[in-house]
């Protein structure tokens, strides 16, 4: 965080949705949100917008059980999307010269998202998951 500062950069800290086991794992996110906030940057916690989000924890967090599938990445991408609009000022580069291989990069996201986002769909329906969560 003292480096962030030397840059007279802006920065954003955030916490993806994650299945807290125990009292003492939120306490740690606790802890590290109080730091970064008396340093003066801003943390955004997936966690604490759960609901707003749309998470569903048996469909978004199906196959290793701590980390949203690919359901629900695209649900955080939205809310991440709709609070950088929200409260930051950036720029909208798609289709600019110079910006070809974001575009590029982007049309790949959306490809491989859907297709991950099939497999979901079809592990839950064909209840196909990690076994080692299984067991």
């Amino acid at each position: 965080m003292d480096y962030i500062g030397t840059t007279g950069k802006d920065a954003l800290f955030i916490v993806s949705p994650y299945v807290m086991e125990g009292p003492e794992t939120r306490m740690q996110f606790n802890y590290l949100e109080r730091v970064i906030q008396e340093a003066g940057y801003p943390v955004l916690d997936f966690n604490r917008h759960i609901e707003e989000i749309g998470i569903d924890f048996a469909e978004d967090f199906y196959d290793y059980g701590s980390h949203v599938n690919a359901l629900g990445e695209a649900k955080c991408t939205e809310f991440l999307k709709n609070y950088l609009t929200e409260h930051y000022d950036l720029p909208d580069r798609r289709g600019e010269s110079g910006y070809e291989s974001w575009d590029a990069a982007w049309q790949l996201y959306r490809t491989e998202q859907a297709e991950a986002e099939a497999r979901c769909r079809q592990d839950i329906a064909d209840e196909n998951w990690a076994p080692e969560v299984a067991e």
